[in-house]
Parts: C-alpha cells; sequence; structure tokens
C-alpha cells in the first residue's frame, strides 16, 4: 500500500524551529547557483553581465523558500498563526546570512515574504477504510469555495470496488453507486469515477459537457491498490491527461465524494482555501483513522532584491507549496 501522507507525528502540537533548515536548504541552493554563476562569468568575463549572480540568487531564493514552505507545512501546521511567523522567521534569518555572503561578491540580497495564502490540507490515512465522511456518510463536501487544489492523489483498493453492468453512459455508472469525485461550481460539474471491470482498476472522467472521456484502465499494484494522481494525470503510472482537468470547471468550486462505501483507500489533496471552508463534522482528528484536516499554507509570495553598485535587480513571485514533505 503506497503512504501518500508520510507518517503521522505523536507530537502533533509540539512547535518545530525551521530557521536552521531553512538556512541550510537555502545555502546549499544558493552556493549551487553561484557557483554554476561564477562560471559562467569566468568563461564570459568580457561581457561584465552583472545580471548573472542576481538571477541565480533570485531561482535560489524561490527553491529554497519552496523547500522552506514544505518544512514547516510539515511540522508546524498547529495553526496558521504559527505556520506564517516560522515561515516569516525562517526566510528573514536566511536574507540576513545572504546578505552577508552576497556582500563578499560585492552585492547587496534580501529575501522577505510579503503574503500568504490560507490553506488546508485534506488526508485519509488508513488504506482499508471507505471513503465515506467520519460518521460513515456514502455522499459528503471535503471543501467548499475552492479555487484551487493541488497534490490531490487516491490510493483506491481494487476489491473494494463495484463492477458496473454497463459503463458507456453517465447514467449506467450512477445507477451502479460507482465511487465518484465531483467538483462542482453549482452548475458546471467534472466528475470522476473509479470502479472495476475486468480485473482491473478503471478511472473515466465525465467532462463538464455531460460526455464520458475514454476509460484510463490499468491492472492494480501487488498490493492491490492502483494511485490515482489527479495532480500529474496518471492512473498507477500510466499517462491519462483527462485525469489532470481536475480545475476544469474554473472559478470557485465544491469537492465531494459520492458513494464513498464503494470504494475504499488513503487520499491526500491540499485546497487553497482555509478551515472554514470545510466542515468540520465531516471529519475525525488525526491518529483515528478516519479523514481530517490540518492547516496550510497554500503558497507565499516573496520579494527579491538583488543590488550592486552597477544595477539593482528586484522581481516578485508566488511559491506554490508542493509535496516534498509528502
Amino acid at each position: 500500500m503506497v503512504d501518500l501522507t508520510g507518517p503521522e507525528r505523536a507530537d502533533r502540537g509540539q512547535v518545530l524551529l525551521v530557521t536552521t533548515f531553512g538556512i541550510a536548504v537555502l545555502f546549499v541552493v544558493l552556493a549551487l547557483a553561484l557557483n554554476a554563476s561564477a562560471y559562467s562569468q569566468t568563461m564570459a568575463a568580457s561581457h561584465g553581465d552583472d545580471g548573472r549572480d542576481a538571477v541565480a540568487f533570485a531561482d535560489a531564493a524561490v527553491e529554497g523558500t519552496d523547500g522552506t514552505l514544505a518544512y514547516v507545512n510539515h511540522h508546524n501546521d498547529t495553526d496558521y498563526t504559527t505556520l506564517q511567523t516560522e515561515l516569516d522567521e525562517g526566510v528573514a534569518d536566511w536574507s540576513e546570512s545572504a546578505d552577508g555572503y552576497a556582500a563578499r561578491r560585492g552585492g547587496r540580497a534580501t529575501v522577505s515574504v510579503t503574503g500568504t495564502t490560507e490553506g488546508t490540507h485534506i488526508v485519509q490515512n488508513v488504506s482499508t477504510r471507505p471513503m465515506t465522511n467520519v460518521s460513515g456518510a456514502d455522499n459528503w463536501t471535503l471543501a467548499t469555495g475552492v479555487s484551487g487544489t493541488r497534490d490531490a492523489r487516491l490510493n483506491v483498493s481494487e476489491s473494494a470496488l463495484v463492477t458496473p453492468a454497463a459503463d458507456d453512459t453517465p447514467s449506467a455508472l450512477l445507477d451502479a453507486h460507482a465511487f465518484h469525485l465531483d467538483v462542482t461550481d453549482g452548475s458546471d460539474v467534472w466528475r470522476l469515477f473509479v470502479y472495476r471491470k475486468s480485473g482491473d482498476v478503471v478511472v473515466r472522467v465525465q467532462d463538464t459537457s455531460g460526455s464520458l472521456q475514454p476509460r484510463c484502465a490499468v491492472s492494480a499494484g501487488g498490493d492491490g491498490y492502483a494511485v490515482v494522481d489527479l495532480s500529474n494525470g496518471s492512473v498507477e503510472g500510466t499517462h491519462c491527461p483527462q485525469v489532470a482537468e481536475f480545475d476544469a470547471v474554473g472559478g470557485s468550486y465544491d469537492v465531494e465524494y459520492h458513494w464513498g462505501s464503494n470504494a475504499a483507500g488513503n487520499y491526500t489533496m491540499t485546497v487553497d482555501r482555509s478551515r472554514p471552508f470545510v466542515e468540520d463534522s465531516d471529519y475525525g482528528t488525526a491518529g483515528s483513522g478516519d479523514p481530517h484536516v490540518t492547516e496550510r499554507l497554500y503558497s507565499a509570495s516573496v520579494r527579491v532584491t538583488y543590488e550592486t553598485p552597477q544595477s539593482s535587480y528586484v522581481t516578485e513571485t508566488t511559491v506554490l507549496a508542493g509535496d516534498a514533505d509528502e
């Protein structure tokens, strides 16, 4: 069985300091980037390209912020205030040190967090549990008012899926009570069916026009499970691009499960809405074996500045929290 979420921490309520890790990650990336830059400058010294260090520093800062954001989310998810504080301090501490590092090359460098988007991490760790809510309801809403979803993966048990008598129309799959995930804005619906056919795990998408897309049928892995990755568009490693059209509805949407008792497995996803956009009564607590939620920072915006006597480089960018910690 594939572990989609990483181990549960016994000390979930303890705030872990991120500063040392953040500095380490950022210094390694920065050193690599600046070494490459130094080599490039040596090869092209006659051009006097002061921008190489600036671009290298900006790239390193973005990569490092991504790693720090992943670490903060994984180790400091007690509340949004703690997440924000640890991210700000981790980046600020490194910025101060990196400024001294840049000064040896005749420059000044700073990185600062200018804003964050609060998110919610939704997870079920127990691979044998049905995909119902905490009270066993088949049809339930995981989150409302969502406009972005990242790292969405389901690890489904082949033996728990239903085998429909027919699968050539959406109504046939609905009548068979096949498990499905809906993304809907109340008008348009994007639907992902997961069921069993001829010994395979079959994933089939109903697009927003109501049409069924071609089947993605794969054999389950040796453990009897198949990973449906909505982020990279694959089913048990087999490319299935229609699976990645998770955001086809656009705008603000709800994420729903239907006939959760006709599927079992673990799953994870992070949405760009804070805890008030999920219904706590649908979730249990971490470690209970039931689906549960934790606070996450969905993204962070950073401002990167690199200055020399000859030039000034300023850029702002948004770093999306990836799945480095999963």
